[in-house]
């Protein structure tokens, strides 16, 4: 229980960070984009996904009394957490293309 405030703020801490990501590759011309419309679209979709998710399931969470188990579980927090940090992080480390001169 004390440790679901902790991923929760994690959680959105990765939103956050994926937000700011994308914003950024917005904000830039289409000759200096090297990430695919594709790989973009996807960060979007599960960024979107994950947000509903949690969402709904705090909602949930919240009608239930303190003595029923739990839906918000802690192994979901993470899991999710994880696949948006994956899925960002692969986008963030993607080696720009280096260009060839054909002379």
């Amino acid at each position: 229980m004390k440790d679901r405030p902790s991923a929760i703020a994690d959680l959105k801490q990765a939103f956050n960070l994926t937000e700011i990501f994308l914003e950024k590759i917005a904000n830039q011309t289409e000759e200096l984009r090297y990430h695919t419309t594709v790989e973009i679209e996807n960060l979007e979709k599960l960024l979107n996904e994950t947000k509903n998710w949690l969402d709904s399931t705090s909602a949930e969470q919240d009608k239930l009394p303190e003595n029923v188990d739990p839906v918000l579980k802690l192994d979901a927090l993470k899991t999710k957490r994880a696949a948006l940090e994956r899925d960002l992080y692969y986008l963030v480390r993607k080696p720009i293309p280096q260009c060839t001169k054909i002379s």
